[in-house]
């Protein structure tokens, strides 16, 4: 039967910290210590501690791998006090520091190696720490990785492993990720959030590991992050629905609700994966910002946006597809001029096909004008292959200029002409090419 532990007398931490020997490892005071901190973590004795620990940490003479110090140096890091935190991030960045500390092996004192990587998580391959440290974290013939795992673990600090991982060099945090199978790393919802970064992972281990997120409830505990943010997660989001089970889709089917239609309109311009997100068609956010996008796009002198080339897989997407496109093909042809590229106006010519006919019979003539103006051929044969019929009255410029330009040495455009003067009923008396 396990004995309880006894409280500390008052005073009593204060006391033991003044016998800490730093060259002694196996110390009966640290022992003495690391039971205390289990019992009285909030004691005001650990500032005496701390500072004793410290002072052992500036001198020249010492050398640092004293694991059980370390251990007792991460703890009071994590502890709930800011103090605690500045005084130990300002003494491990010193040279004198990295020097004193930088003999002892990560597999046998992995305290170190945990306190550098929770302070400075992604970005700790940049940062000042142990050569030991740095070599640890990016190599690839560490054998070992149960110590500084448990101390994670024991620290409740297993999350620290998706932020440290984010940087593709981490080679050692890519391999945890892979690796590990502890539910309570994978329960942890920053997993998720953080899958946009893993440009090491293939897909069988992204796969895997988003079971593992699956499983261990990390995707559910993630949902209040990202329903409140959806389209800055929308690589996590789109990498969900790749991967993920029904659930987990049935999740990103309702995350992507919430993308407003500024939002869906960024997306479009910038050329995002958002659009592989949405399994079903969208909603009115999803018209609203496709029907922006592309009139902005008409409107562009390169004309070169992403939109045009998904215009398929937008239009299978699109509620009231029907309404939109009329809208937009009046839009084009209103327009006085036309600054669509070629591709661009092939990858959404046969959408303007089917409403051509609600077109004003003014605006289809100025098209035509203009096209004839700036030798658009292709776009004047595209036209009259559809087997268009004109109603009104076209303009007496669209005449005068197919009679400035009949009888030119290029018997194709002169067909074109001929064919102009048909279908637009110009009454024009044309010599026959």
């Amino acid at each position: 039967m396990s004995q309880p532990f006894i409280a500390p007398a008052a005073g009593a931490i204060e006391q033991l910290a003044t016998k800490i020997n730093i060259a002694d490892s196996v110390s009966s005071v640290l022992k003495s210590l690391h039971m205390a901190f289990s019992i009285v973590p909030k004691d005001p004795g650990w500032v005496a501690v701390l500072d004793r620990i410290l002072a052992f940490a500036k001198s020249p003479s010492t050398q640092f791998n004293n694991e059980p110090a370390l251990n007792l140096l991460l703890k009071l890091y994590l502890s709930n006090n800011q103090d605690n935190k500045n005084k130990v991030s300002s003494c491990i960045e010193t040279q004198q520091f990295l020097q004193m500390a930088s003999t002892g092996q990560v597999e046998t004192a992995p305290s170190l190696a945990v306190l550098y990587a929770y302070i400075h998580k992604e970005h700790l391959l940049n940062c000042r720490v142990t050569k030991t440290v740095l070599q640890f974290w990016q190599s690839e013939q560490v054998t070992d990785i149960t110590g500084v795992v448990g101390l994670f673990a024991e620290t409740e600090t297993l999350s620290t492993i998706f932020l440290l991982a984010k940087d593709p060099r981490n080679l050692v945090a890519a391999r945890m990720i892979n690796e590990l199978t502890d539910k309570e790393l994978y329960r942890s919802g920053l997993g998720v959030c953080c899958l946009n970064n893993y440009s090491w992972a293939t897909s069988d281990q992204m796969k895997i590991l988003i079971g593992k997120l699956e499983n261990a409830g990390g995707i559910k505990n993630a949902q209040e992050e990202i329903l409140g943010h959806a389209y800055e997660y929308r690589q996590n989001l789109s990498i969900i629905n790749k991967y993920g089970n029904s659930v987990s889709r049935d999740f990103v089917d309702h995350a992507i609700k919430e993308i407003t239609a500024e939002e869906w309109f960024e997306s479009f311009q910038e050329g995002s994966n958002l659009l592989k997100c949405l399994n079903g068609r969208g909603n009115h956010h999803f018209k609203d910002g496709f029907t922006a996008c592309i009139k902005e796009a008409m409107n562009d002198e390169l004309s070169d946006h992403h939109i045009w080339k998904i215009i398929p897989d937008c239009i299978s997407k699109l509620i009231d597809a029907k309404q939109v496109l009329r809208e937009l093909t009046q839009t084009y042809f209103a327009s006085t001029l036309d600054k669509l590229t070629d591709d661009a106006f092939e990858s959404i010519n046969d959408e303007f096909i089917n409403y051509i006919g609600d077109i004003q019979a003014a605006d289809l003539t100025v098209r035509l004008e203009h096209w004839i103006a700036q030798e658009n051929w292709f776009r004047i044969e595209w036209l009259l292959s559809k087997k268009l019929k004109f109603k009104g009255t076209a303009t007496d410029s669209l005449k005068s200029r197919i009679e400035e330009l009949v009888g030119t040495d290029n018997d194709e455009i002169n067909e074109l002409l001929l064919r102009i003067n048909t279908v637009f009923k110009l009454g024009l008396d044309l010599p026959k090419s």
